[in-house]
């Protein structure tokens, strides 16, 4: 079965899916986790750019943004501890490529057997198009596994 769970996460309730998905799976498999998250860099420079202000309200604005990082990786790693699965987290930048790369590469790297991660209700698979969820899945060098919000209906 599945010895190594690649988990890609973010904020929201959508990666909170996948999240429990994962360490359902993981707890059953006996398997081990690894939650990436991809940091947008382009997201965190925005609000910097041509701040003008003073010294206490730009460290306000650190403080906020390193708070929204920590917040998409703290939620997985307290549910997984709790779970009393073996888990470990990384972190990645948009700025050494696209979060669809990204994940591929440590993937592969890790020598992951599934990527198990939550989509918001959308298109086909439950993904929206061009969406990260969306690109992760086309191009995937392992199976991927998603867990969408969406139910069945008639």
């Amino acid at each position: 079965m599945y010895k190594r769970i690649l988990v890609p996460v973010s904020h929201g309730p959508f990666s909170d899916r996948g999240v429990l998905a994962a360490i359902r799976l993981g707890r059953t498999a006996n398997a081990s986790l690894r939650f990436i998250h991809v940091v947008d860099e382009a997201a965190v420079e925005e609000p910097r750019a041509g701040f003008r202000g003073a010294v206490e309200e730009y460290l306000g604005l650190l403080e906020t943004v390193d708070r929204d990082r920590a917040a998409a990786v703290l939620g997985p790693r307290s549910q997984a501890e709790a779970a009393g699965v073996d888990f470990e987290v990384v972190v990645r930048s948009s700025a050494d490529g696209a979060p669809c790369e990204l994940v591929a590469l440590e993937a592969l790297g890790w020598g992951a057997d599934v990527i198990v991660m939550g989509a918001e209700a959308g298109g086909g698979a439950g993904l929206r198009p061009g969406s990260h969820g969306a690109r992760i899945l086309q191009s995937s060098p392992v199976p991927v596994m998603v867990i969408s919000a969406r139910g069945c209906r008639p």
